[in-house]
């Protein structure tokens, strides 16, 4: 019965991923309700059959009250109040033109409840994770198919960019030809889901390298275990599949936070001391681990550098076609003319055009700020979006400030949790992939287990082979 129970909701968990992940990253409102349902059912399920997992019943509460403060704001912009209270100034040109219609702080109602699928998946992909993740083997277990199936996504990219590149997935391709883009439309966000595989993928081969240093020092097994080779070629996978996005913001932002990875677990293992018998062995094996970890970040300086120089000859080629920039003032004066309230989720691309600097050209849409945390800003309201940052950073301080602290076994979880929110976080300012639903449910997840492994109290081995 508790393997039962136990397989339910993540069988329910994983139809979710995958229907988002097949299905260009949730960008569909179907597949994406569909997709909401499923995590849904593994939410509710593991709550009743697993109940709070106690090490991170803290972190599920806040991420929770977050949830539902978000959803209950978000709800109240798209509320008729009485007598036009708080609405939008948009709304008076309605009146205006002889159309009767209740004020609203949302201009666009419609779509501002619609935001509210996109908006729940992330939390209800991290609240699942910290109920059906708990102990330290089911975490690095998860990990490990984690990045074992990302990196199986980048070889099928890769080959299907270099052998079908007018084809995404199972469809024609329409935008970003000759860009790796699969599983999604658009090759920013390809480029953070491979750089948090590729995150993944270290932690995982740097986890199996110690595993197998520890045995290798109550043995005369010298091999390093199969799977760790495996997790290596996903990160090499990983790499090229970034590379082969063609990404300004997405190779620069991984670059920095695989390489800060990288020299953090150098420094890790050329430090650590094993208590073990031949100590001098043990030291020697340590010290052999961290020339691979310098000498693999020494192969990625030179090909990130390499990869990063060829997007800077493209930004240099494409300046003048590039509108990001320009439009900021505009965004920046829409947000202070909303201040306090916002204009609502999903709002964007209707309320923008009235702010949108005709010298920043007339050519396309935007449907999204391309940065994060003004479009946050813009729809939820400076005041409100500012206190939801504040309480995350603060959140996220705690967590992994308390594993760097108390995991020292398990340090290198902790260091890729916090090379996974610096890679993102950087990657928010030019860009929007963390309002894309495939790739924003699965940084959630890698949110989770990392901050699983950071709050456990046990600092016991348990690697487990696949």
């Amino acid at each position: 019965m508790k393997t039962i129970s136990r397989t339910i909701p993540v069988v329910f968990f994983l139809l979710s991923f995958g229907i988002v992940l097949l299905t260009d990253g949730g960008v569909y409102p179907s597949s994406l309700a569909v997709a909401v349902i499923f995590m849904a059912l593994a939410l509710a399920v593991a709550g009743l059959l697993e109940g709070l997992h106690r090490e991170t019943s803290g972190l599920f509460g806040f991420v929770l009250v977050l949830w539902l403060v978000l959803i209950a704001w978000t709800s109240f912009q798209a509320l008729s109040l009485p007598s036009g209270l708080f609405a939008n100034p948009a709304w008076l040109s309605l009146r205006e033109a002889g159309i009767e219609a209740p004020g609203r702080i949302s201009v666009v109602p419609g779509d501002t409840i619609a935001s509210l699928l996109p908006i729940s998946l992330p939390f209800m992909t991290l609240l699942a994770a910290l109920l059906l993740f708990r102990s330290d083997r089911q975490v690095e277990s998860a990990l490990q198919v984690f990045a074992l199936c990302g990196g199986a996504f980048a070889v099928f990219a890769i080959v299907q960019s270099v052998l079908f590149p007018h084809t995404l997935m199972f469809a024609p391709k329409t935008h970003y030809i000759g860009n790796l883009t699969a599983p999604f439309v658009n090759r920013n966000t390809a480029a953070t889901f491979y750089g948090l595989v590729a995150v993944a993928s270290i932690v995982s081969f740097a986890l199996a390298a110690a595993s197998s240093a520890h045995r290798r020092g109550r043995s005369s097994d010298r091999q390093m275990p199969r799977r760790a080779w495996v997790l290596l070629l996903m990160a090499l996978a990983a790499v090229v599949a970034l590379a082969l996005t063609r990404s300004r913001g997405g190779v620069a932002a991984s670059f920095l936070g695989c390489g800060a990875l990288l020299v953090t677990l150098a420094i890790h293992f050329a430090g650590k001391k094993t208590s073990l018998p031949m100590q001098s062995a043990g030291r020697k094996a340590w010290g052999r681990q961290a020339a691979l970890a310098l000498v693999t970040l020494a192969v990625v300086l030179v090909v990130g550098s390499l990869v990063f120089a060829r997007a800077i000859l493209r930004a240099e080629v494409q300046a003048i076609d590039e509108g990001r920039l320009c439009i900021i003032p505009g965004i920046w004066q829409a947000i202070r003319d909303n201040f306090i309230l916002g204009i609502g989720s999903g709002s964007f691309r209707f309320y923008f055009p009235a702010y949108r600097d005709p010298d920043c050209g007339l050519a396309a849409t935007w449907f999204k700020a391309h940065n994060f945390y003004l479009d946050a800003m813009l729809a939820l309201g400076f005041l409100v979006s500012v206190a939801m940052f504040v309480a995350i950073a603060a959140m996220l301080l705690r967590v992994y400030g308390t594993g760097l602290r108390r995991r020292k076994s398990k340090k290198p979880v902790v260091l890729g949790g916090i090379a996974a929110i610096l890679l993102v976080a950087l990657h928010s300012f030019p860009d929007f992939s963390l309002q894309v639903p495939g790739f924003a449910m699965s940084f959630a997840l890698f949110l989770g287990l990392t901050a699983t492994i950071s709050l456990n109290s046990t600092d016991r081995r348990s690697i487990r082979n696949l």
